[in-house]
């Protein structure tokens, strides 16, 4: 299995992330719109596993999790084609 399609299915890690971790600039102070197309730019999958980390453990705003799920699942989906 190439290493980039390991790392979208298996994480290395799942800790609780702290805001200033995210790759998202004054992600605490966006809406739910702003962060869901803030998310779709992202193209690591670590990043987007931090964010829905982040929501789950701070704001629990379940568009926002589906979003970055969705998000999430088309870069693995892209990863695995590539290969």
């Amino acid at each position: 299995m190439p290493a980039r399609v390991r790392e979208l299915v298996r994480p290395s890690d799942s800790k609780v992330v702290d805001v200033e971790e995210l790759a998202i600039d004054g992600y605490e102070d966006l809406t739910a719109p702003d962060a869901v197309a803030a998310i779709r730019t992202l193209e690591d999958p670590a990043a987007i596993r931090a964010v829905v980390s982040f929501e789950e453990t701070n704001k629990n705003r379940s568009a926002v999790v589906s979003a970055a799920q969705t998000h999430f699942a088309t870069i693995a989906k892209d990863a695995i084609s590539i290969s």
